[in-house]
């Protein structure tokens, strides 16, 4: 009985997880495809990396969430029914219909046999019909899984958004509701409180995940002495947490404001310095093919003048005009090469690939 109204009660928990996801997977879908030539600053390790757009980062997002939905509606399909009886054996149920098939010897309407009672009350249930799996707890870790996962993608929306919410940054702003995120003391502050809601619930999850996971992992014989009583709390709290961070997700995707002009500011701050890793790539072989540098040197001379324009705080290009041999590079070669708004690769096809691969789903 335990079992079996834990899973069904994860299924119509999760029913309503899965509907908020998808809501929240559309909205990315619109932001993504709106800003999908946005140009930003992507960052690695907490620092300016290379130039892309807004689109890109949320299309990230959406394929973290999206897959995360489709494997939570994928694990609710094997919500299963639980009846094995006292050891999983069936014993009671098997003995009471033998005896009941007995006594109605002479009755033409013979009682059913208890596979056919199973699969009827699983039926009735929704539920899958498996052997009986009490001592068999992968089931309920599948489940557990699927709840945390989906707290960890929209932990990494959330945690997106609190660093571009910095007043330093000013990139985005979450939406704007009536007193919400005001300071007590300091009126000038918007707190991000719908991301620190959303990082909270996400940096729970995988204790809850880890409870349950012990209480599996202290299983014995036919019927666990503690462990499988330690999985109730912490499986019904993962599936709320998990449940809220979804629902406070939608509602932060659906109306976050988005600041281009902030995200073009960041950009120019490194400027050209961000498609430096281009510049080395077309210049380096040519330095090596015109005999301004030996085989295999010119990444390295180009990498030294970099250097030396961050150590000396000097803008790059004109550096570079003067150490690099016309037949080299060029000022119109250097413009093009080092433009970070033209080097985003493939960012908006990428988008554009992202969001047909779960429009379907999503809408579904």
């Amino acid at each position: 009985i335990m079992d079996t109204a834990m899973m069904l009660l994860i299924r119509r928990a999760g029913a309503q997880t899965l509907a908020t996801v998808k809501q929240a997977v559309v909205a990315l879908e619109n932001l993504a495809r709106e800003h999908r030539d946005t140009p930003m600053v992507a960052r690695s390790l907490t620092q300016h990396s290379l130039p892309a757009t807004f689109g890109w980062r949320v299309s990230h997002w959406l394929q973290a969430l999206a897959q995360a939905g489709q494997h939570l509606q994928e694990t609710l399909a094997q919500t299963a029914l639980q009846w094995g009886g006292a050891a999983g054996t069936r014993a009671s149920l098997q003995d009471f219909l033998t005896r009941a098939e007995r006594s109605s010897a002479a009755d033409t309407n013979s009682p059913a046999t208890a596979d056919e009672l199973i699969a009827n009350l699983a039926d009735k249930l929704g539920l899958q019909n498996p052997a009986p799996w009490q001592a068999n707890r992968i089931p309920v870790l599948v489940q557990a899984n699927s709840f945390a996962q989906l707290a960890a993608a929209c932990g990494k929306i959330a945690n997106d958004v609190l660093i571009s919410v910095r007043s330093e940054n000013g990139e985005l702003g979450e939406p704007l509701a009536a007193g919400r995120g005001v300071s007590s003391a300091m009126p000038h502050k918007q707190n991000p409180v719908l991301s620190v809601l959303i990082k909270n619930a996400a940096l729970t999850a995988p204790q809850l995940l880890a409870q349950v996971y012990t209480g599996a992992s202290a299983n014995v014989e036919e019927r666990a002495d503690g462990g499988w009583h330690t999985e109730w709390e912490a499986l019904r709290n993962l599936i709320r947490t998990s449940g809220a961070a979804a629902e406070k997700t939608h509602e932060l995707v659906s109306g976050l404001r988005v600041f281009p002009d902030r995200m073009a500011e960041n950009l120019a701050r490194h400027g050209e310095l961000l498609a430096t890793e281009r510049m080395v790539a077309h210049l380096a072989p040519r330095l090596e093919e015109t005999g301004h540098a030996d085989a295999g040197q010119g990444k390295k001379q180009l990498q030294g003048l970099i250097s030396r324009a961050l150590s000396e705080g000097t803008p790059l290009k004109p550096l570079l005009l003067a150490e690099l041999p016309r037949d080299v590079v060029t000022e119109t070669d250097l413009n093009d090469l080092l433009d970070p708004t033209a080097y985003t690769g493939g960012a908006a096809k990428l988008v554009d690939h992202i969001i047909s691969t779960y429009t379907d789903w999503s809408h579904s």
